[in-house]
């Protein structure tokens, strides 16, 4: 049997496949591993909230309507109307701060002490035949606070002894007049002020002449 015999040709190829390294495969790192996660959306700043007020008026836009403190404010003033038809002069008092003021804002005079005006008043009228007791109708009495003349322009300028805290309760007088004897004006302007933890009567507005 003859001998196989190579030719350089073949030795060279021989070499040239032994020397090809196989092709590395991708694999997954542990970083891939972890979820991805949706590109960044730029998002607008959230608006500023609207003021909040007591009330709200639908000519105003948007308004943060809050809980007033009608509540409070409205028993202050059920409890000044008992105490005027009773002419209870102890329980006036309980309804006001100790420098209460009265004025008639159309005579333009400088502010008279409170109790004094309704002192004269009791000596002068007879409230006891003030019927009912109740100065304002339930729903007509309007309470605002300090807050609301600011994000409610329409209700008016706010009264210049107001400060902050205060509250006004203010409408037409439910009886003005026990048969023809005027006991108080057509309207009033109650101010109250947080005092000593419940509010107290600082102003009293009424178009009422005094003899």
């Amino acid at each position: 049997m003859a001998p196989i015999r190579s030719s350089p040709l073949s030795y060279l190829l021989l070499v040239a496949g032994c020397a090809t390294r196989p092709t590395a495969l991708e694999t997954r790192t542990a970083d891939d591993a972890r979820p991805r996660r949706p590109d960044a959306v730029a998002l607008d700043p959230p608006a500023a909230a609207p003021t909040g007020a007591g009330v709200g008026d639908s000519r105003a836009g948007v308004v943060a309507v809050t809980q007033p403190p009608s509540d409070d404010a409205r028993a202050l003033v059920a409890a000044l109307g008992d105490a005027i038809a009773r002419e209870n002069l102890e329980s006036l008092a309980a309804c006001l701060s100790r420098d209460a003021v009265w004025m008639n804002p159309s005579l333009g005079r400088a502010p008279m002490p409170a109790m004094g005006v309704f002192r004269d008043r009791f000596r002068k009228l007879d409230y006891a035949r003030w019927t009912g007791g109740a100065l304002f109708a339930s729903d007509e009495a309007e309470v605002l606070t300090f807050e609301d003349f600011d994000a409610l322009p329409s209700r008016g300028p706010r009264p210049v002894e107001m400060r902050a805290g205060d509250v006004i309760i203010r409408g037409r007088v439910l009886a003005p007049r026990a048969g023809y004897d005027r006991l108080f004006g057509d309207e009033l302007s109650i101010v109250a002020r947080p005092i000593g933890g419940r509010y107290r009567i600082v102003l009293l507005m009424e178009d009422f002449p005094l003899a």
